[in-house]
């Protein structure tokens, strides 16, 4: 099973992606900010930039590109609709339907602001 990640509030849909690897999953991440709090390479030492296949940076830094189609949205939700699963956690979630995956909302941290 192919299961896709958008977002990585905290590392914590991070931590599971790499435990669905240990699971024998193929995972896709994608990291789509810039500050610390969200980035991979801030949490775990064995990950560092430029990042594994699996794990792709896909920047929206602003709400209105979640809104507004661009290059960078649709490059994001191509690469989720090739999963089996999604796991969306920030502003992914407002992508769903985007997706037209199954998909689960999670909600780690300052995500749930929005």
């Amino acid at each position: 099973m192919k299961i896709g990640f958008f977002g990585n509030t905290n590392n914590f849909p991070l931590m599971l992606a790499r435990a669905f690897q240990r699971l024998g999953h193929e995972v896709a991440c994608i990291v789509h900010r810039t500050d610390p709090l969200h980035r991979p390479e801030y949490r775990y030492d064995d990950i560092s930039y430029p990042y594994p296949d699996w794990i792709h940076e896909i920047l929206l830094t602003d709400a209105q590109h979640f809104v507004i189609g661009n290059r960078q949205r649709n490059r994001a939700v191509g690469l989720l609709r090739s999963c089996d699963f999604v796991i969306l956690n920030d502003l992914g979630v407002s992508l769903a339907k985007l997706i037209a995956r199954p998909y689960l909302a999670l909600l780690t941290g300052s995500d749930l602001t929005y």
